[in-house]
């Protein structure tokens, strides 16, 4: 068991030094020869020289018993203490980014049941891959993780592993941080790659009941937008989640395509299963649909029309430090004018045109966010100077949102961030194709 700050300290700095010896050593093999089993070869002597500088020595292919994933794989690495159990689990995937949210899932799930006390994913990818900033390279970037966020961006890849294997999470840490250690630039085959790393953090080990769809049931949106409405068959449900953790969300109703929720952290089901109402709970709707198809009715006969390109009638964003980096976003009905600001006062600008596949999906995620029903502003518990404030003003479809805060968010977090602030600059990236905001 590590002791306090001094050994975890100590523990990143002998691990940040055995990636880069791991990085330097897969130069030399082969290109033809590299793989997920070579690179778990490579980084566990790494990390096996170090032994004694933040842990005593290394494990392979841990099994990992957990009640809430039945049959969940082995973990890479372990550093191992003295103690009974692990003081870090290493997770690893090699060109595989898009699979590093299950092993992110696992190892906060580990966390949280504290059968370790770190946790490290790793993974190795040519650098124009981790240049894309795809969905994957998303997941090695410093920021809070919602769970049922992660279950939507996410959905097709553990439906995917919950075919392949057979198994699956059915609760889960409600949220995590996610801590960028050093990179460690390698090659192969004369191609530059990368070696990124982070740290898992799960702050509140609570968890919550999570359930998704299994990929063989998936259709393409385009397919679901050609559909006419059916009775409820929740197709556009990629994942959403329980905070109690013992009870189901109560469901009220699935009428005509549109399920109910009357939670206001979402909702875990299975096809079938309505769940009764609890009167003394305090409530608040939200709603769910069958299909993409089936949204659109609703909203129409709701007053809320999204116009056919997507495109809204305002749309200003802004946020940052005032003594640090930032953004502003403001769309003039053809393209978004991005400004970001360096930490040293530096100014870049790019113009994006957002095709209306991509709008239409941020109104969609914004939905998710419950964006609509943000208050005007939200205020710190304590006094804070010098922090990072957001102001954001969208009007789009008969909807409408103007809300601002400094150090603090809707889902009551205090501090430079949150969970679904955090969610909320994602949605942003995707509209513009992968710019990262902070």
């Amino acid at each position: 068991m590590m002791d306090g700050a001094d050994d975890l300290n100590g523990m990143l700095d002998a691990f940040d030094r055995a990636i880069q010896v791991a990085a330097a050593e897969l130069e030399v093999i082969p290109s033809e020869g590299l793989n997920e089993r070579f690179f778990e070869g490579a980084l566990g002597s790494s990390l096996e020289r170090y032994a004694g500088e933040g842990w005593v020595s290394v494990g392979r292919q841990h099994t990992l018993g957990l009640p809430d994933w039945p049959g969940v794989g082995r973990v890479d690495l372990t550093l191992e203490g003295e103690g009974a159990l692990p003081l870090a689990f290493v997770e690893l995937k090699w060109d595989d980014l898009l699979s590093c949210s299950w092993d992110m899932a696992k190892l906060a799930l580990g966390l949280a049941r504290e059968v370790t006390e770190s946790a490290f994913l790793v993974a190795g990818a040519p650098v124009k891959t981790w240049e894309q900033r795809d969905r994957g390279a998303q997941l090695f970037d410093e920021r809070e993780w919602r769970v049922d966020v992660l279950l939507e961006r996410f959905g097709g890849e553990f439906a995917h592993w919950r075919r392949d294997v057979q198994t699956y999470p059915r609760k889960l840490p409600s949220s995590w941080h996610v801590r960028d250690l050093r990179r460690a630039p390698t090659s192969v085959g004369g191609q530059p790659w990368e070696l990124r790393s982070v740290r898992i953090e799960v702050e509140d080990p609570r968890l919550v009941a999570v359930s998704y769809r299994p990929a063989a049931e998936w259709v393409s949106e385009p397919e679901l937008e050609s559909r006419t409405p059916s009775p409820v068959k929740p197709l556009d449900f990629l994942g959403a989640l329980d905070r109690n953790s013992e009870n189901p969300s109560p469901l009220l109703a699935g009428e005509g395509g549109v399920i109910r929720c009357l939670d206001p952290s979402g909702i875990s089901i299975d096809e079938g299963v309505l769940a009764d109402l609890d009167p003394d709970a305090e409530t608040k709707e939200t709603l769910w649909f069958a299909s993409p198809a089936h949204r659109r009715v609703y909203a129409e006969q709701r007053g809320w029309r999204i116009p056919g390109d997507g495109k809204p009638e305002l749309f200003d964003v802004g946020a940052g430090s005032g003594l640090g980096s930032g953004f502003s976003m403001s769309f003039d009905g053809r393209q978004l004018t991005i400004d970001r600001r360096g930490w040293h006062g530096e100014i870049t600008q790019e113009l994006v045109e957002p095709t209306p596949a991509a709008w239409k999906k941020l109104w969609r995620r914004f939905d998710h966010l419950d964006v609509w029903s943000w208050a005007a502003n939200y205020q710190p518990k304590d006094m804070a100077t010098d922090g990072y404030g957001w102001e954001i003003e969208i009007v789009v479809g008969g909807r409408r949102c103007r809300s601002s805060g400094y150090m603090a968010y809707p889902d009551g977090g205090f501090s430079e961030s949150s969970a679904t602030w955090d969610a909320f600059l994602l949605a942003l990236g995707d509209l513009t194709g992968g710019v990262r905001l902070e």
